[in-house]
């Protein structure tokens, strides 16, 4: 947003529009102003094409265009604020203040520390929304009462779009979401809590159980404090059939997403603007929307609205839709270019500003801080909010001459000369010895004290480990319960040690002060090391209590056998009783591979992700990858979900049946004969439990020709069972078609063999025994596999 605002500016000439001249800045850790030429990428240094030092002047507007939480910009222009310098700053919302939950864990603190300053220094803000407006005036009304921000301060501009056509070759996985025939609807958005993505999801899982044949699909990178949510679409089992989920997408692919959408569903339980409402209303895709403030400013009546909390209304709307026609009426919309909007901007900076609301809010702020000093108000821990002594003098000389209407002293005057300005300014980099000490000192402090916590917090952990081994004797609960309200204890004067040093950063101490903190500090970090020595005796004494001694197995033990068939019958869909009798020996093996039941699967999808690094992205799209013996294709679809082509090429028909019925691009054919016979070349080519079923003449043919059919840079993955796990045999004899189990040192010949090059060996699947394995970390894991590039 701030690239696009203020390169539009650049556009613009302001000057002859609006009487604004635009100097960009960025602001070095001395302090120091840089004229820029063009606002900087996201991926390149700050600083990068500065122009020359800027002093900014009494007469001007400095107006924070983006946000600096964790900088004190704004504290840095004290002395010309003083002297008049009108200070705006850019308020896209209030979400750390309202919704703090949602929010990643150290953005409500940073958000807070930022707002107290503008608080004190910024005399204007500008909105990107009413609705934003009326929540900063709200929220302010009470966290800062000594400000009484008014309506006057503030000033609503809307944010511009400029819309990407629709890709007319989109990528292959997104064109496929859209082929099936049935209605899609599209989430756009960042997978954050706020977002609201599990209500979502909920309302479609219950669809799916009633009978509709509907699709969603996410758009959006990953945010904080999702893990259950991701872990919850990557194992659905929904996924790659009618859920699917994109964390990066060009902008005339997602141009084409909201073209094809039978609708887009914003689910946000707070919203600054919402981007993506002005995009689906430009594509003319109906819109599900939350019902909160911004939503019902942008969209007025040109979109549906649910409670965002309801999963039952947001089904409501959807079965609404999902017979409508796939365009809606919404298609007229309109909305400013960012050129537009950058004259929206400045006409309301240049408006708010020539008002002058400065004098009247600097007279309430002086008088506040000289009756409170340095140091905010009762109640309010964020930082900073007071004048340094250096400058508090001349404030409130100025602004007491200033209300009375006389004019400064000469001596202020002199001070107020950009000359004098920018010597006093240069002056603040050249900072005592004394005070880079001080830095220093409690930088290392600060580091001892979050080493100390995560420690603690470790042991911790481990003693909730062994909560698990602990027997029911009353004896050993209260030990280990005495333990860990030790470490309890020490962890909240942990925190309270961190606080201490926060509490430096957090207003003007002198160096006296600050050097009897830190000592302070340095010794309640000794008393911490010295207690979480007790806490480690204490656990190594309640370990050496509740591991139990071996035991001497009963001499029979009866066991039930798990229901292998239903299992399989649930998951295909059809029970065995009925299947014709001249399919039944076609069937079996498919049935088999899948009595194993969802951790089966949950397993098969961790080792497809350790695969996925290893399996080339930047290649020509018509450079597949190709799975052979894939079965049911699952390998394929998890490809194809993850942006690389791919298809699959398997000899029994049932297994080719199954995983056309799912939408996956497989082929029946003998692999060999269909490698041998194959004129392309691809970019992979995978075998995952496959060689185990082939002689070993046949492995090494077809290690041969995989190779061949390889473009130079792909790889070849092969995976089968690991011969080094004490159980192997078991798993291996236990599929009747198994001919003869390869270990990894002749693969790795093979591999060599022709020519392969960075070869790796990749085990996965852990499976530890209480005994046996010794040293040998290769024999904790039941499969391995081997991945070899084409040179």
């Amino acid at each position: 947003m701030v690239r696009s605002l203020g390169g539009a500016i650049q556009k613009l000439s302001p000057l002859d529009q609006t009487g604004l001249l635009p100097v960009f800045v960025v602001v070095d850790d001395d302090g120091v102003f840089w004229e820029i030429e063009r606002i900087p990428e996201p991926s390149s240094r700050p600083l990068s094409g500065r122009k020359q030092q800027v002093l900014p002047c009494p007469e001007d507007i400095f107006f924070v265009l983006d946000a600096n939480w964790g900088r004190s910009v704004l504290r840095r222009l004290e002395p010309l604020w003083a002297l008049g310098l009108t200070v705006g700053v850019l308020q896209h919302d209030v979400i750390p203040w309202r919704f703090p939950e949602t929010c990643s864990p150290e953005m409500p603190a940073s958000f807070d520390r930022w707002m107290a300053e503008c608080a004190t220094y910024a005399d204007f803000f500008a909105c990107v929304s009413e609705a934003t407006r009326v929540s900063l005036l709200e929220e302010f009304s009470h966290r800062h009462p000594w400000r009484r921000l008014e309506r006057a301060d503030t000033y609503v501009f809307r944010l511009g779009a400029d819309f990407a056509e629709p890709s007319s070759d989109p990528s292959v996985s997104l064109k496929s979401v859209f082929y099936s025939g049935r209605p899609v609807y599209v989430v756009v958005g960042t997978l954050e809590p706020r977002k609201n993505h599990a209500v979502v999801l909920d309302a479609f899982e219950d669809l799916w159980v009633e009978g509709h044949d509907v699709g969603l699909c996410l758009i959006g990178a990953r945010g904080w404090n999702v893990e259950d949510l991701i872990s919850r679409i990557m194992h659905h089992r929904e996924r790659g059939r009618r859920l699917w989920w994109f964390d990066k997408v060009p902008d005339g692919d997602l141009a084409y997403a909201y073209s094809h959408a039978r609708a887009v569903i914003l689910a946000s339980l707070e919203e600054g603007f919402g981007l993506p409402l002005v995009e689906a209303q430009h594509f003319g895709a109906p819109v599900l929307a939350s019902n909160i403030s911004v939503f019902r400013e942008i969209a007025g009546d040109r979109a549906l609205f649910f409670e965002p909390r309801s999963k039952l209304q947001l089904m409501e709307l959807i079965k609404r839709l999902k017979d409508a026609p796939e365009k809606s009426a919404f298609a007229e919309f309109q909305w400013p270019t960012w050129q537009e909007s950058a004259i929206e901007f400045l006409n309301g900076l240049n408006k708010v500003a020539s008002v002058k609301p400065v004098l009247r809010h600097r007279v309430r702020v002086t008088r506040r801080l000289l009756e409170t000093g340095s140091r905010a108000a009762d109640g309010e821990m964020s930082a900073p909010l007071g004048v340094s002594t250096r400058a508090s003098a001349e404030l409130r000389e100025n602004l007491s001459l200033r209300m009375e209407g006389r004019r400064p002293s000469i001596a202020t005057r002199v001070k107020a000369h950009p000359v004098v300005q920018k010597w006093l300014y240069q002056r603040r980099a050249l900072w005592p010895l004394r005070w880079m000490w001080a830095t220093l000192r409690q930088s290392n402090t600060r580091w001892r004290v979050l080493e100390a916590e995560s420690r603690l917090a470790g042991l911790e952990a481990r003693i909730h480990g062994l909560e698990s081994h602990i027997p029911s004797s009353i004896e050993l609960r209260q030990k280990s319960s005495l333990v860990q309200a030790e470490v309890e204890q020490v962890l909240e004067r942990v925190r309270k040690v961190e606080n201490k040093i926060l509490g430096i950063d957090a207003a003007e101490i002198d160096i006296k002060q600050q050097n009897k903190i830190i000592s302070n500090v340095q010794k309640d970090i000794s008393d911490l090391k010295f207690q979480a020595k007790r806490i480690e005796d204490g656990l190594k004494e309640v370990r050496n209590i509740v591991i139990p001694a071996p035991q001497t197995p009963p001499f029979s033990v009866t066991l039930p056998v798990e229901d292998f068939l239903p299992r399989a019958e649930r998951r295909i869909g059809v029970p065995a009783a009925e299947l014709e009798p001249s399919a039944r020996q076609q069937w079996t093996y498919a049935y088999f591979s899948e009595m194993w039941g969802p951790d089966y699967e949950k397993i098969r999808l961790a080792q497809y992700q350790a695969y996925l690094p290893f399996i080339p992205r930047e290649m020509d799209s018509s450079c597949v990858a190709l799975d052979l013996g894939c079965g049911a294709g699952e390998f394929v679809e998890f490809l194809t979900a993850n942006g690389i082509p791919a298809c699959g090429v398997d000899v029994n028909a049932s297994e080719v049946q199954r995983a056309r019925r799912r939408g996956r691009n497989v082929l029946q054919a003998d692999i060999l004969s269909f490698l041998e016979n194959s004129n392309d070349c691809y970019r992979a080519i995978s075998l995952i439990e496959v060689i185990e079923h082939l002689d070993v003449h046949v492995v090494s043919r077809l290690v041969q020709k995989a190779v061949e059919r390889l473009a130079v840079g792909g790889v070849l993955l092969i995976e089968t069972i690991n011969l080094r796990h004490p159980m192997a045999f078991h798993g291996f004899f236990t599929d009747p078609t198994h001919v003869r189990p390869v270990p990894d040192d002749y693969l790795a010949f093979l591999f060599q063999w022709e020519g392969l090059g960075d070869i790796q060996r990749v085990f996965t699947n852990p499976a530890p025994l209480e005994a046996g394995t010794g040293r040998d970390i290769t024999r904790l894991y039941y499969n391995y596999a081997l991945v070899g590039k084409k040179i």
